[in-house]
């Protein structure tokens, strides 16, 4: 069964009632709650680089937050993990390691944001556009909005390590924003990368329209 992902997240995070206006009927048997101090989550590439995202979120996100949200927990969602990254794992950053689709998935709409810290990279991030089609509220750099048109009317965008860490908390104690991130994420996806919108921008090439 079709699932509105607003109205999911919603009910899994805050409890808040299906709307009925809506198009998707929600499937009951697939709703499963989560530890609400479980909240982010960041999927890598295969290949993992020195001093990137997670020892950006270990040395310098992580402590800042903690200061905010002392029982917070990061999870890092990604394989072969090399050993200095698997070193970093404590109490309140779990490196999850592999994960199959379906695990991917429940991460997803599981999880309360979505945490794309990127230094650096190029072009449009398949990470930060699959948490949005999830309706996972999204909270990266600048770098990890390139290439994303109006990316700020649907992520948070914070390139500064300490203001991002209170600029996460703040957004994960704010139940309406984290609501109104979700459905904006929906929304600009629906937009911006559903089918009947590509056909829109390479129908005339393809004399498809």
């Amino acid at each position: 069964m079709k699932r509105c992902k607003s109205c999911h997240y919603r009910r899994v995070m805050f409890g808040y009632p299906h709307d009925p206006a809506c198009h998707y009927a929600v499937d009951e048997g697939e709703l499963r709650g989560c530890d609400p101090e479980d909240c982010f989550r960041y999927r890598p590439k295969k290949k993992w680089r020195r001093g990137g995202f997670a020892e950006r979120i270990a040395d310098e996100i992580l402590p800042e937050l903690l200061k905010y949200l002392p029982d917070v927990k990061i999870h890092i969602l990604g394989s072969n993990a090399p050993k200095e990254v698997l070193e970093l794992a404590n109490e309140h950053l779990i490196i999850e390691g592999f994960v199959t689709d379906e695990q991917l998935e429940w991460f997803y709409r599981n999880m309360r944001i979505s945490l794309v810290p990127l230094r650096y990279g190029a072009g449009i991030k398949g990470k930060v556009v699959e948490a949005m089609r999830f309706g996972t509220p999204v909270v990266t750099t600048s770098t990890g909005a390139e290439g994303i048109p109006d990316a700020e009317k649907a992520m948070l965008i914070e390139d500064d390590g300490k203001e991002l860490a209170r600029k996460l908390a703040e957004l994960y104690n704010d139940a309406e924003k984290l609501v109104s991130m979700s459905e904006n994420c929906i929304g600009y996806i629906q937009e911006n990368y559903s089918p009947s919108n590509a056909i829109q921008v390479i129908g005339p090439d393809f004399d498809i329209c």
